[in-house]
Formats: structure tokens, C-alpha cells, sequence
């Protein structure tokens, strides 16, 4: 059988290139988004926290996938349900109810619990359906922290209500849910490992949730499609399961394989780099690993099963063999350790973008919270994980 244990390849082809350039385009109407790849890869390194398992059934895997591209959009990126306070606050016209309303508090009752507000008149517009778009900033801003906007969609199943909330978030928190601001807050569940794990609680918070689960091992996605969703039956019939089954069967007859995983990985050398490595493989004197590299076209800047293959015949590390091959491990950026490879090498402008925005908000999240005042709180903890998982994502191989 057929298991999922992260980012994997179809046909020889990453999972997201084939989906994009290939299976999406058998149906597009069903598969109206694009899955964004690297967003991909990252949640895949996170199956353990969104399945409690180290690896998933093939079933599983196309259950949680149909969930996570509907409800992100194909971005698999922690997201919010999108709209304003008015959008939350009110009914729509195609179904989506008010959010102040039960399990949630009513914003009357909190605004008036704060001090905010007093007057019965505004208790009562606030405790109603009809967004009071003509209230005071602050008590609008305010409303923020209220349930009707705070408990909105969240994350890879767009969780809503209080309920669901405390059942499923508020384990994995470090303090009450309601002694957050409203900005702390949405900083903190930003986090992808949070989202996961919040996830995980919710499919996994009853006996039904089981069974729906093991119905996916054997390709049967309507329990829980109805269960994640909230028992929306024509979402379930026509989107959901058409969507499940049909890459469900794509996969079941395609060549499923984990990515190989290279020693060369993470370090983001460079084509002319990895010639270098290759050229000192066979220099080596390891006459078995330079004739591997020969017939598979010498050294040619491109990483294979052939070149790791070689690699592992040498003995010699990857910073070692870089050097022998006349580059410095450093190349560009300064490092007191010899061993030390350049992680950015390589990398694109836009992957380099990426890397700069999650050290910019790393500081905003102290920026934001009272600057560098000499109190460590939540804020500067949240700083630091940030950097402490950008350095891991830079340096592991």
C-alpha cells in the first residue's frame, strides 16, 4: 500500500509541477486553483502534526488534501476567512450565517463587559445581526476582540466559533485565548506549526472523526468531507468528493515516490558549486566513484542518484570536497566555520524575498508589541521562533 510521508513525486515529477502542469488541467473547473509549491512542501514536513501519524495512507492524504486546496485556495498557507468585521458580523445572502450569535458571546455583552460601551440602546445593536457601522472607531476597533471576529475561519479547515476554538486551539496556546489583543493573537496562530496542530485536534476530537479518517484508507471521502465542512451536503457532493475521488484514482494508477533526499540538500549550491564537488569526487582517487560520475556525464553541475552515489564511495564531507574542488565553502558570505556552506547560494531573487519577509516580521512582532523595552513576553518569543525556524530551514540538510 501506498504511504505519505512528505513532499513526494508523481511519475518522477514534484507533486505540485505535476498537479499544475498535468492533473489540473483534466478538469479545471474542479481544480480551479493552483497548488503554490513551496507552501506545499512545508506542510508536508508537517504531517505528523496534522495527522498524528509519521505517515498517511494514500486515501488520507487525498481526504486532508481536498480540505486544505478548497479552503486556502491552493495556497496551503495559514490564512483568514476573508472579508471585514461588517462580512463576519452579518448573514449573506447564500447561506453563511451571523458570527454573533451562540457558541460565540454576543459583542454587546462583551463591548459592555470592557467598559466600552453602556447604553442599552448600543448593547442591543451590538448584541444584533446589523453590522453598526456608524459606531465611534474605538468601539469598532474593539469590536475586534469580540467572537463574532475573532472566532472567524481559520487555518487549513477554516475552524469558526468559540467552541471549536477552546476544543481545538486553546491546548496548544501558551495562555487563555481571551487574554490576547487582537494583534497578539493573530501573530501568534500565524504559525504553521499552530495551524497544523489545531487541525489535528479538530479531526480527531471524536469517535465519528475517527471513523470518517479510516473510511479514507479505504477511498471513501463523504463521512469526512461532511464532518470538516459541517455537514454542507452540496459542497460536499459536488466539490469535495468529485474533487478527492478524482486524484484519489489519478494517484492510485501513477509511480507515488518520496522525494530523494541528497546530502547535498538545503545547502542551495550553485550549479558551478556542485561541479566543483563533483570534479573532487573524481580527483578522489576512488576509481569506482569517478567512473560513476563519468557514465552518468562527468561533472555537469547537475545532483543525482549517481553523483550521491559517488559521493557516498569518497568518505569526504560535502564542505571538504568543495574546497578540494577549488571553492570555498563560504562563497560570499563570511563564516567563522570552515564547515560552514553559504546557505543562500543558489537561491532565487523571490526565494531570497521570502527569507528577508520572515526576518522583517520577526522584528515587527517586537516592533509592534512595545519595541525592545526589556520585557520578554509572548511577542519576543514569537521573534524568536521565527528566526529559529528560518535558521533551520537554512541549514538543514
Amino acid at each position: 500500500m501506498t504511504t505519505i510521508k512528505g513532499n513526494f513525486t508523481v511519475n518522477g515529477v514534484a507533486f505540485a509541477d505535476w498537479f499544475n502542469q498535468s492533473f489540473r488541467l483534466t478538469n479545471p473547473k474542479i481544480y480551479s486553483h493552483l497548488v503554490n509549491a513551496s507552501n506545499f512542501a512545508t506542510l508536508m514536513e508537517h504531517i505528523p502534526d496534522f495527522t498524528g501519524k509519521q505517515e498517511i495512507s494514500l486515501g488520507e492524504f487525498c481526504g486532508h488534501f481536498a480540505i486544505m486546496y478548497n479552503e486556502t485556495g491552493g495556497t496551503f498557507s495559514v490564512i483568514r476567512e476573508m472579508g471585514g468585521p461588517k462580512y463576519m458580523f452579518e448573514p449573506t445572502s447564500w447561506g453563511k450565517v451571523t458570527y454573533n450569535k451562540a457558541p460565540n458571546k454576543l459583542a454587546g455583552d462583551q463591548l459592555k463587559s470592557w467598559g466600552v460601551i453602556s447604553s442599552d440602546t448600543d448593547v442591543q445593536q451590538w448584541n444584533g445581526s446589523v453590522y453598526p457601522s456608524g459606531a465611534p472607531a474605538e468601539v469598532r476597533q474593539a469590536a475586534l476582540r469580540c467572537d463574532f471576529y475573532r472566532f472567524r475561519g481559520y487555518g487549513f479547515n477554516q475552524l469558526t466559533w468559540r467552541n471549536n476554538y477552546d476544543k481545538c486551539m486553546q491546548p496548544i496556546l501558551p495562555k487563555p485565548i481571551d487574554d490576547y489583543t487582537e494583534e497578539e493573537f493573530e501573530n501568534t496562530i500565524n504559525d504553521i506549526s499552530i495551524a497544523c496542530k489545531t487541525f489535528h485536534n479538530f479531526i480527531t476530537q471524536s469517535g465519528q472523526a475517527q471513523k470518517a479518517i479510516s473510511d479514507l484508507e479505504k477511498g471513501d471521502f463523504t463521512a469526512y468531507g461532511m464532518l470538516v465542512s459541517g455537514g454542507w451536503v452540496s459542497y460536499v457532493n459536488n466539490k469535495y468528493v468529485p474533487r478527492a475521488i478524482g486524484i484519489y484514482n489519478a494517484l492510485k494508477n501513477a509511480q507515488v515516490a518520496s522525494k530523494e533526499s541528497y546530502a547535498i540538500e538545503g545547502m542551495h549550491l550553485t550549479p558551478q558549486q556542485v561541479k566543483h564537488i563533483q570534479q573532487a569526487i573524481i580527483n578522489s582517487g576512488n576509481a569506482e566513484a569517478a567512473k560513476i560520475i563519468d557514465d552518468a556525464g562527468g561533472a555537469d553541475g547537475s545532483w543525482g542518484p549517481a553523483s550521491e552515489s559517488a559521493y557516498e564511495l569518497v568518505g569526504k564531507s560535502i564542505p571538504e570536497l568543495l574546497r578540494a574542488g577549488g571553492e570555498s565553502a563560504g562563497t560570499g558570505v563570511q563564516s567563522s566555520d570552515d564547515n560552514a556552506v553559504n546557505p543562500i547560494a543558489g537561491m532565487s531573487t523571490a526565494e531570497i524575498k521570502l527569507i528577508q519577509q520572515r526576518i522583517v516580521n520577526a522584528g515587527e512582532s517586537i516592533a509592534k508589541n512595545g519595541g525592545a523595552d526589556g520585557h520578554w513576553g509572548p511577542a519576543s518569543q514569537k521573534a524568536l521562533d521565527i528566526l529559529k525556524q528560518v535558521y533551520e530551514d537554512l541549514t538543514k540538510s
